[in-house]
């Protein structure tokens, strides 16, 4: 029996038999409640949550060598901080 997945690209999620024989779309409940929600919201919703989408993805983009390095020194802090302790607890012994 061949596994019918969603046609929604990289969603991958399973979808029933048939699902999308008589016309509709074949795509998983997840995707199809998505397309009911921006069908009420309208095309407009649609080109603001667009444009919200392409700020967030130029934001990450622009913070994600910053949050790399925080968490970089992080980590060098905490490496650090193991060392002392453990030197310490060697010291008292």
């Amino acid at each position: 029996m061949p596994k019918h997945v969603c046609d929604v690209p990289e969603c991958g999620e399973d979808i029933p038999e048939g699902r999308g024989s008589k016309g509709g779309l074949a795509i998983c409940d997840k995707c199809r409640s998505g397309q009911y929600y921006w069908r009420k919201q309208g095309y407009a919703a649609i080109q603001k949550r667009r444009e919200r989408l392409v700020f967030f993805e130029h934001r990450l983009d622009y913070l994600a060598p910053h949050i790399q390095k925080m968490v970089s020194d992080a980590r060098e802090r905490v490496r650090s901080a193991r060392r002392r302790a453990s030197s310490e607890n060697g010291a008292r012994h």
